[in-house]
């Protein structure tokens, strides 16, 4: 379990420092912003199922 924690913080950190990139001029891919929504949807669907558990 921890390992797939931790391989989610990776993924995250590279998508992370792909986008920043872009910033700086470089080509990215066409899979960067699809990735970066996904990653934003799932933490937005953490957020609504933790809030309704309290």
């Amino acid at each position: 379990m921890a390992a797939a924690g931790l391989a989610a913080l990776i993924g995250i950190a590279a998508v992370h420092q792909r986008l920043t990139r872009s910033l700086d001029g470089e080509r990215r891919g066409p899979w960067l912003i699809p990735a970066a929504l996904l990653i934003a949807l799932a933490g937005a669907l953490l957020f609504v199922a933790w809030t309704r558990q309290i």
